[in-house]
C-alpha cells in the first residue's frame, strides 16, 4: 500500500456518495484550515456553537475524503483534537456508527444536521453545563460570512457532482 497517509491520486465514491474531485483536495483542506483558524479553533464557543460549527467543519473535512483509506478514523482524531482545543470535552464513544454514517452522508450534500446532532450528543454533561456561560462570539459579518460561504460551498459541491455524473470515470 504505498498510498498509505498520502493524500489520494483518483476519484473515489462510496455508493452514490462522490467525494470531491483529486484536483481540489488541496484547496479544500486549505480552507477548512483557514476557517478553524480564523475561529480561534472555537475556541469560547459554546457547546451548542462547538456542535454547530464542528459539524459544518467535520462534514466538509468528510466531502474532501483526502485518503483513499481511513478517512472516517481521521475525522473522528480531528474532531476529538478540534474539541480539546475548544475547551470541550467530548466521548467519541457515545456517536453512534450508523447515525455517523449516515450524517457523513448527508454533509456531503452541505446537509450537517446530522452531523450536528453527532458532535452535540457526544459532548460531556461538563462542556453542556457551560452553554448558558459564554457568552456567543459571533459577530453579524462573521455570521453573514459564513452562510455566504455555506451556500458557496454547497454550490460547489453540487456542481462537482454534476460534473462527476457527466463524466465515464473509473472508480476503482
Amino acid at each position: 500500500m504505498d498510498w498509505a497517509g498520502e493524500t489520494r491520486q483518483l476519484e473515489i465514491s462510496k455508493g452514490p456518495t462522490q467525494f470531491m474531485p483529486r484536483q481540489f483536495i488541496e484547496t479544500g483542506i486549505n480552507d477548512i484550515h483557514k476557517r478553524i483558524v480564523a475561529s480561534n479553533y472555537l475556541q469560547g464557543t459554546s457547546p451548542e456553537a462547538f456542535a454547530q460549527q464542528a459539524g459544518e467543519l467535520i462534514g466538509d473535512l468528510n466531502h474532501a475524503h483526502p485518503f483513499r483509506e481511513g478517512n472516517g478514523r481521521t475525522q473522528m482524531q480531528y474532531l476529538k483534537q478540534l474539541a480539546e482545543k475548544a475547551g470541550h470535552p467530548i466521548d467519541l464513544t457515545q456517536i453512534d456508527t450508523k447515525d455517523w454514517i449516515a450524517a457523513s452522508i448527508r454533509s456531503n450534500d452541505a446537509d450537517y444536521g446530522l452531523m450536528q446532532d453527532c458532535i452535540r450528543g457526544a459532548l460531556s454533561d461538563q462542556s453542556r453545563e457551560t452553554d448558558a456561560a459564554v457568552p456567543p462570539k459571533e459577530t453579524d459579518a462573521s455570521v453573514s460570512a459564513e452562510k455566504a460561504y455555506a451556500k458557496a460551498y454547497r454550490q460547489a459541491q453540487k456542481r462537482t457532482q454534476e460534473l462527476q455524473q457527466n463524466q465515464e470515470i473509473d472508480w476503482d
